[in-house]
């Protein structure tokens, strides 16, 4: 008998605690985590406790896959398929895996779980196939349980499954983190390399929040011949490529390229008819596959070591599902590769920690975004929150040429920079209904980098700003203690000549939203004669005259 990992078996354990008083839950699984053997190790326990379980999902293979796991399990398990792609149509077994194209419309028997394996592509729409499948299911069974499995418990067009209006899933009660598991063995890490070609996406038009696959199929088009030289000459260690495209026309262009370069290459999409290549790809007899949008879930492929981008996304969850297909172990694979030509990475961040889209953000050519630090929903265009100060600093659209990314793909392959500082300023930020703050802005070059401190949101926060502005000025030293006020603060900080020290440097975190780590400071050389200490009285004084000054 196959034994649990003990995440497998903690994912299971709760599910199974949070259905002692709620109904609806997800166990958040990355690719390579184990989703079959979680789902089979819940109907193994439902055959011994009697009790019927329907597994649904969208493929044929992840049916086949699921029901596989649960044999391995319990090889005597009484298991049925529900679907017109396996041609089998029967409810009679005690565990049934089922298509949801082919059960939504069905005569429903009694079952007391569904399981959803893929579960973000459950949609919020009320009028969709899960939601009748639910609402039949819960006629028949009121006290019907629920489970979701994916890794992207979030969709573009309507945030995290559990935030919806009048969401199927209550809440995520299990993560399967993807560090853990890439440093435990049981997933290989990604890496980047970037490549010379430069896309520009800046312009590309949206729809429904998505970019609009015929401008993007036009774009890409016309740099397959630089692109898949660049792949060509990246992918010369690796053993297997799998590429994703923006549409059929694309898929089949970039594939007669890779071919005139002598790559054993084979196209997959919807309008073929050669499932025999997945096995070709899977068994090291194709070199490379491309495809559109149709393993982007479910696929199985631990030998593929290199993944290509070669189109961009908005969509958080389409973009690791993607990735999350190279990070399977293989005898001798010590990592994946993944070339982004799509500036996928700096917009989504790494895979490991992606910025997901609220609920209710904007369609169309207009998206808006949501602030990370005071969650307010803003128009796409700002780059700095009206409501809390957040500065947006990268804006991939931006970026009018993007090369295949090079940067960090995991967030623990993010290497703190240091870069010099110019000079420093600060700026009082203001919220209704929350304590004022102070915005301070490293002037380095061209760039700026930002962070903010709150001395009236906690004893932490007042004592970090204390702490840096007695580096500043050492005469604060003794007020330590003294309860100041925002402008204050700021006249301190913004100071009036007499600073003992100055910030020359800063360590930062590169991310979608960069990180202060350290500052290095160096003493500021005078040539006055060093004066009697000011009293709090002289400081108080200072800042009348400074606050004057400003109006």
């Amino acid at each position: 008998m196959i034994t649990l990992r003990d995440y497998q078996q903690d994912a299971v354990q709760s599910a199974y605690a949070y259905w002692q008083n709620g109904t609806s839950c997800i166990i958040e699984a990355p690719c390579g985590a184990g989703k079959s053997l979680i789902i089979g190790k819940i109907c193994h326990d439902s055959i011994t406790h009697d009790v019927r379980v329907l597994v649904v999902t969208h493929r044929k293979k992840l049916l086949e896959q699921n029901e596989a796991e649960l044999k391995n399990l319990l090889p005597t398990a009484n298991t049925g398929f529900y679907s017109a792609g396996l041609n089998q149509k029967t409810q009679d077994a005690q565990i049934v895996f089922a298509g949801i194209q082919s059960i939504a419309n069905a005569t429903i028997q009694h079952y007391e779980i569904i399981i959803i394996d893929e579960c973000h592509l459950v949609a919020p729409d009320t009028a969709g196939q899960y939601h009748k499948l639910i609402s039949n299911l819960k006629e028949v069974n009121p006290e019907l349980k629920i489970l979701g499995l994916t890794a992207t418990p979030y969709r573009l067009d309507s945030g995290y499954l559990t935030q919806w209006d009048n969401p199927i899933f209550e809440r995520v009660v299990y993560k399967i983190d993807v560090k853990l598991l890439i440093k435990r063995g049981f997933l290989c890490p990604v890496v980047s390399n970037g490549g010379g070609v430069k896309v520009d996406v800046s312009k590309v038009k949206h729809k429904g929040g998505e970019f609009l696959d015929s401008a993007l199929e036009s774009l890409y088009m016309s740099k397959t011949t630089e692109i898949v030289a660049d792949i060509v000459k990246h992918g010369a260690n690796r053993k297997a490529w799998l590429i994703f495209c923006v549409s059929i026309e694309h898929a089949e262009q970039v594939t007669a390229e890779l071919i005139s370069h002598g790559v054993n290459t084979a196209c997959y999409h919807s309008q073929s008819d050669n499932d025999y290549i997945l096995d070709d790809f899977a068994n090291g007899r194709l070199r490379c596959l491309v495809n559109v949008n149709i393993l982007t879930t479910g696929s199985n492929f631990p030998i593929a070591d290199m993944c290509v981008l070669i189109r961009a996304t908005e969509s958080t969850a389409l973009y690791v599902q993607i990735v999350g297909r190279v990070m399977r172990l293989y005898p001798n694979k010590k990592n994946a590769l993944l070339l982004d030509y799509g500036g996928n990475v700096l917009r989504h961040g790494c895979i490991d920690d992606v910025t997901v889209k609220a609920k209710g953000e904007g369609e169309g050519e207009a998206p808006s975004k949501q602030c990370p630090s005071c969650k307010t929903i803003l128009h796409a265009a700002v780059r700095e929150c009206p409501e809390c100060g957040h500065i947006f600093e990268r804006d991939p659209e931006g970026n009018l040429e993007l090369n295949a990314f090079d940067g960090a793909v995991l967030s623990d392959q993010r290497k703190v920079q240091r870069v010099a500082v110019d000079r420093v300023s600060f700026k009082i930020h203001k919220k209704i209904g929350k304590p004022d703050s102070i915005k301070v802005t490293y002037h380095c070059g061209l760039a700026e980098y930002y962070e903010w401190l709150t001395p009236f949101h906690s004893d932490f926060g007042m004592k970090k700003t204390n702490d840096i502005l007695i580096r500043f000025d050492f005469n604060f030293e003794p007020f330590r203690s003294t309860l100041l006020g925002i402008d204050e603060y700021i006249c301190y900080f913004s100071s009036f000549g007499s600073h003992s020290q100055k910030i020359t440097a800063i360590d930062i975190l590169p991310s979608k939203y960069t990180e202060v780590k350290k500052r290095y400071w160096s003493a500021i050389k005078t040539n006055e004669t060093p004066t009697q200490k000011p009293t709090f009285t002289d400081l108080k004084q200072r800042v009348s005259d400074w606050i004057r000054s400003q109006s």
